[in-house]
């Protein structure tokens, strides 16, 4: 992606400090950057990828030891759309009651003849749709930076993502089936489109009173200050 198309994206969507966004030198890859970068894809950043991420969120890719940027548009949409129908079930869950439920209703699949990108797949159908096209959405990436420390979910990409026996302390069990069956009744949840803001704050997966701050936009020469986003997307109600 471009300076330019960055900073357009970062407007509707911002970052909050302390982050920050780096242009990708020329020819270099998404899997690529510093240990105290990430990599992100448009398609992800307006289907509810937020920093700091939220608990659930990081469990998951913890599990996989899976690199944000390997699950593709789809799985990030199902991965949401599930942390949604859990958060606003009204039934208290932790961050093993999701890993139990996620376990029980999904898996994760190769993409054929990719360089390490993965999708959810169905096991239990709470969830259905997805973006009509995708096409071009490898190439438009960035890196997002942090001024020191280390991130909450792994970096690097991990060619060798897989499913695990879902045995021990995640097999499922009286509350995993109870939140199921509550979930089934309400209907699958439709991800034609992304959820919007209110639904993800509505589901904890961004604070109630974001602050939103000018971010830098920086390219692989000289940094620039981007134009600062005071403006959110309008709230609407999305499919359900």
């Amino acid at each position: 992606m471009s300076k330019q198309s960055i900073v357009e994206l970062l407007e509707g969507f911002p970052l909050p400090p302390p982050f920050t966004s780096r242009v990708p030198a020329l020819q270099e890859p998404a899997n690529y950057g510093t240990d105290l970068e990430t990599s992100v894809y448009e398609g992800q950043i307006r289907s509810g990828y937020k920093l700091p991420m939220h608990p659930y969120t990081v469990a998951f890719f913890n599990y996989y030891n899976m690199a944000p940027a390997q699950l593709v548009l789809n799985g990030w949409r199902k991965l949401i759309g599930l942390i949604y129908l859990v958060r606003t079930s009204g039934y208290p869950t932790t961050v093993h009651d999701f890993m139990r439920l996620y376990l029980e209703v999904c898996f994760i699949k190769n993409v054929a003849k990719s360089v390490g990108w993965y999708y959810i797949h169905n096991r239990v159908r709470i969830i259905k749709g997805g973006p009509k096209s995708n096409k071009g959405w490898h190439s438009r990436y960035f890196f997002i930076q942090r001024p020191s420390g280390r991130w909450e979910f792994p970096r690097k990409w991990n060619a060798f993502c897989k499913d695990y026996e879902n045995k021990g302390f995640l097999a499922p069990d009286a509350h995993t089936k109870k939140l199921l069956d509550h979930i089934k009744r309400r209907g699958a949840l439709c991800i034609d489109e992304p959820l919007t803001d209110q639904e993800l704050r509505h589901a904890g997966l961004i604070p109630p009173t974001p602050v939103v701050e000018p971010c830098v936009v920086l390219g692989h020469k000289s940094p620039e200050l981007a134009v600062g986003a005071s403006s959110s997307r309008t709230p609407s109600i999305g499919s359900l």
